[in-house]
């Protein structure tokens, strides 16, 4: 098995090389891949991306890297988040995994995080035992419509055959959710607050100090530029990429308040609203606002929610389910 590490320069070259585009299976989509190069964390000599091959130059695994910055006290740590890794099928059970995570630690001298991994990739974490919780997040994931086709589905593979009913039974059950949402927001306005679809200027001061990577203005204006996500599907990338490469709605919504100049940053994907970054304090009837209007105008359909001061207030909006929900980050050990 030949090992491939790509930095900044050399992910560029291969993204442009002819190889690329006649690869069977990519390791990365074109959206993606200028987006890792573009991330204003990520230096010259970083890794971003570790290919496996075998002896017929077949790839046969990768692994994709984020550089990022940890924060603890007055020390800078430069690491990088595990954004995706893949093995072929016919490869698997051979210990590329576990090949593919031990390179990706040495070339990192160790810095390397996890998060949003899959029950598999957890699997995989605890048996080669390199990685340690560093965060655990409690959150709340509410539901605001019926979304019985991407819950159930997602869950249980068998009950595609389903799809139609249960399609059904979302749109007439959600009929009588968009009543009983226009009734409890029926009066309630947006006063004091600002909606925009781009980043405000550098009055707001946009420094996230409560998980240790202090993302700022430079930071956050890059993942809006630079999304991973494309609007268009592309039907061939996206049959050779066997991670998300689209999707029908992708918004970032940045929402200041006037009198306290406090701002929100929400992201809607799909339906699924985010709340990553939340700047000053807001409270009960500031956010019935921002619902009252984020809601409507993108047809939200659940909520994702960690910080805890929010926890607190959206806990009493009004919703037809909500559940508890764990974020972990984990840390490579040292």
């Amino acid at each position: 098995m030949k090992i491939i590490l790509l930095n900044k320069i050399q992910l560029q070259e291969f993204l442009n090389s002819e190889k690329f585009k006649t690869m069977p299976v990519i390791p990365i989509s074109p959206h993606r891949g200028l987006s890792h190069i573009k991330n204003p964390r990520a230096l010259e000599q970083d890794i971003l991306l570790i290919l496996a091959y075998d002896d017929r130059e077949n790839m046969i695994g990768y692994l994709g890297l984020l550089p990022d910055d940890l924060f603890i006290e007055t020390k800078k740590i430069h690491c990088a988040w595990m954004s995706c890794i893949w093995v072929s099928e016919q490869s698997r059970g051979k210990g590329i995994a576990q090949k593919l995570v031990s390179e990706a630690y040495n070339c990192w001298d160790g810095k390397i995080l996890a998060t949003e991994f899959t029950p598999q990739a957890m699997l995989l974490y605890k048996k080669i035992n390199l990685f340690e919780n560093f965060i655990t997040k409690q959150g709340t994931r509410i539901y605001l419509r019926f979304v019985l086709t991407k819950v159930l589905i997602k869950k249980t593979n068998w009950l595609k055959i389903a799809y139609p009913l249960l399609f059904v039974i979302d749109l007439l059950a959600n009929l009588f959710v968009d009543i009983w949402q226009k009734k409890q927001y029926r009066y309630i306005q947006a006063d004091n607050l600002i909606f925009s679809e781009t980043l405000f200027d550098g009055s707001v001061k946009y420094q996230n100090m409560s998980n240790g990577f202090f993302r700022g203005y430079t930071e956050i204006n890059w993942m809006i530029n630079c999304p991973w996500l494309s609007l268009k599907k592309h039907q061939k990338t996206d049959k050779k990429y066997h991670f998300s490469s689209w999707a029908r709605q992708v918004k970032n919504i940045f929402v200041k308040n006037i009198r306290t100049n406090a701002t929100l940053m929400l992201f809607v994907r799909d339906g699924h609203l985010k709340i990553p970054y939340v700047w000053g304090d807001w409270h009960y009837k500031e956010l019935q606002q921002v619902f009252a209007f984020v809601v409507k105008k993108y047809k939200v359909a659940v909520v994702t929610v960690y910080h805890q001061e929010l926890i607190k207030q959206i806990d009493t909006l009004p919703h037809i389910f909500q559940k508890n929900n764990i974020g972990t980050i984990l840390l490579a050990k040292k």
